[in-house]
This record gives C-alpha cells, structure tokens and sequence, in this order.
C-alpha cells in the first residue's frame, strides 16, 4: 500500500510540472533581466522573467556566414514582424521600446556558439557580449538540435565561478524548442 501511495503522489508531482520546451515552439524555465534604470544613472532594476515561447530566425549579417537568432518571449510574437527584422540592432531596440514585452535572444554563430546576448525589459534594451571574467562564461547554450528547421537546447547564465563549474549567482536557466524560421 505505502509502494502504490509513492506511485501515486510521483505521478501528481511530476504530472503537475509544466511541459518545459516539450513541443516546438515552446520555452521554460526562470531567470531575471537586468536594465538600466536611466542612460545617465548606474542604477539598475531587474523583472523576473519566465519564457513560454520561443521561435528563432536566420541572417546572414554576420561575418562567417549564417547567424541564427534564438528569441525567448514570456507571450507569441509576431513572427512575422520580427522575422523581417530582428537581423537589425535598431529595430530590435524600436520593438522593445514600443511594445515593451520582455525578451531573451541570443546571437549564434554557424558552429552554435553564443556571440552576443540581447534583453528586453521595461522598454529597456540591453546587449552584451559573453564575459568569462570570473572564469566561466556568462551565458552558456548547450544545442540538443542545431537544424536548418529547428534550435532545440538550454540557456544558462550567471555571475562569478565558486567553484567546478558553478555559478555564484545563477540568473537564467531556460529551456527552449526553437522553430527556425
């Protein structure tokens, strides 16, 4: 009887979990954006941040070849807004200024590797470039899938090494089935 209550109450726990980054589309996990609170003050606020879509698309912008944005979105996109110009820095800074629906992307270079990360928040827009001044990077994405119809994988970052490979202040930790458009 104690076996079948175990049974039980695993499946009601891991039934309840939501389906992260289970189906194309999708996006899960958590994390925080950090912004600028004005251009001319040091001071900065930060949102929690919670990504349920993700979509990605192409250009060839970069020098090498083919870049690929990954968008992680707390709600849908208009992808095909976005799709037309999410390939220039200013549009994506209109975007987020006018619609204010906060956003994680990230720029990745034909191998899959991480060049730039962008945030969205408040209307505010940030981009940075991944740091390794602590010893590990900032950003990390670990690719399941790098296809030319699909980017399947994880978003991990943080600030400070404390140690065999771990973050001292973890800020995002995502999820995400990418379509690539």
């Amino acid at each position: 009887m104690a076996r079948f209550r175990f049974l039980i109450g695993a499946a009601l726990v891991f039934g309840s979990l939501p389906a992260l980054a289970q189906k194309s589309g999708t996006a899960g996990g958590k994390g925080r954006i950090l912004y600028d609170l004005s251009h001319d003050a040091m001071e900065k606020a930060e949102v929690a941040f919670s990504p349920r879509v993700a979509w990605a698309t192409g250009d060839e912008s970069g020098p090498g070849g083919k870049r690929i944005h990954v968008v992680l979105s707390e709600s849908e996109a208009p992808l095909l807004e976005l799709s037309q110009i999410w390939s220039r820095p200013t549009a994506r800074m209109k975007h987020c200024a006018e619609k204010k629906v906060p956003f994680v992307a990230v720029e990745l270079n034909p191998e899959g590797g991480v060049e730039l990360l962008h945030q969205c928040a408040a209307g505010r827009f940030a981009t940075e470039m991944v740091s390794t001044f602590n010893g590990l990077d900032s950003v990390v994405v670990t690719l399941e899938v790098f296809s030319a119809k699909q980017v399947k994988g994880t978003l991990r970052g943080g600030d400070g090494s404390c140690g065999d490979g771990v973050y001292c202040e973890k800020t995002e930790d995502y999820l995400f089935d990418a379509p690539l458009n």
